[in-house]
């Protein structure tokens, strides 16, 4: 790794406690100077992508659903071992009060919102409640602010409307509320805390279900992926080991960035609930063991079930192995 000059990269973050000593510079990269820009415009993970695929950032957070999809498509772009956000997906699933909805089997026939029908999350809880209820993506009418990954579920004999975008000044998540609240979903899936009068969670014990789900099947189901351009992998072969350590090292100060708050609101949730559920297993111990890779295909093949991609790709293509990352 040459000693100067020093690799300038910008990737963009999210607000993760993991990354908080990554973001204001308590941990450095070896070799790079780093900027982490983490305020971004709603819809955020949409302007992630938006702007690492447009060259604006080196790398960024960014869905592991549409990171697959892109790359499949063509994007110059490889994925780290690491996962900023990891988290159960029982507990995203909300019913509105007097819809019926009791049981997963109750969704049937029902009119679902979301704001992105192909979101990891999305994602996530289709392949559930197929796999564990027996609830297929085609029993329910879906109602998403973005298209993207639509097609070949619509192929499939999904029924999917594509809602108009939220007025000014109001997010994709908060239009989806307004929308249910007015009766017009009899449910929605969200990854944040919906909960409040006149909607819950379709588990109101999720996490004795998270629970039960993972000691049987050992799934962390793994959401959000960071991602770096090619040509840093082609052309700097030392650069993604360098990151990779950094974000390890400022993952060990976790319980310090959740203490001092100010983050997105699922950290405090995984810390407090997933913390418990996974015992001694650290969900921030970030790299590309058999758990990791066991997750991610089972993700692709929910991919693939929903017609979002058409082939299984090879976890080695996307997320190159630890060892042909050059030494620092």
């Amino acid at each position: 790794m040459p000693a100067s000059p020093q690799l300038a990269l910008t990737i963009g973050l999210g607000k993760h406690a993991s990354l908080g000593a990554l973001i204001d510079g308590t941990v450095k990269p070896e070799g790079i100077d780093l900027t982490c820009v983490t305020d971004v415009p709603e819809p955020w993970m949409m302007t992630m992508g938006e702007r690492i695929l447009g060259g604006q950032f080196d790398g960024a957070e960014f869905s592991t659903s549409y990171f697959t999809q892109h790359k499949l498509a063509g994007a110059p772009l490889v994925g780290l071992p690491v996962f900023p956000f990891r988290s159960f997906r029982h507990r995203c699933i909300y019913c509105r009060e007097g819809s019926g909805i009791k049981v997963p089997a109750d969704l049937k026939g029902k009119k679902v919102g979301l704001h992105s029908y192909a979101a990891s999350t999305m994602t996530w809880v289709r392949g559930i409640l197929r796999d564990e209820f027996g609830v297929l993506p085609q029993d329910m009418r879906w109602y998403s602010m973005e298209e993207i990954g639509t097609a070949g579920a619509k192929e499939s004999g999904v029924s999917i409307a594509i809602l108009p975008p939220p007025p000014a000044g109001t997010t994709q998540i908060q239009q989806i509320v307004r929308m249910m609240q007015q009766g017009e979903f009899d449910a929605c899936v969200s990854p944040f805390d919906l909960t409040q009068p006149g909607i819950c969670r379709l588990f109101d014990n999720s996490s004795e279900v998270e629970a039960e789900y993972y000691h049987r099947t050992g799934i962390l189901p793994i959401i959000h992926t960071l991602v770096i351009n090619e040509r840093i992998f082609r052309d700097y072969p030392w650069a993604p080991r360098s990151l990779l350590e950094a974000c390890r090292k400022s993952a060990a100060h976790t319980s310090s960035y959740i203490a001092k708050g100010d983050l997105h609101n699922w950290d405090q949730e995984m810390w407090e609930v997933d913390r418990h559920i996974l015992g001694n297993r650290d969900p921030n111990a970030w790299g590309m063991g058999n758990g990791e890779k066991r997750t991610i295909e089972l993700f692709w093949d929910y991919l693939m079930l929903d017609g979002a991609i058409k082939s299984k790709p090879s976890v080695d293509a996307f997320y190159p192995p630890f060892e042909s990352y050059a030494a620092t």
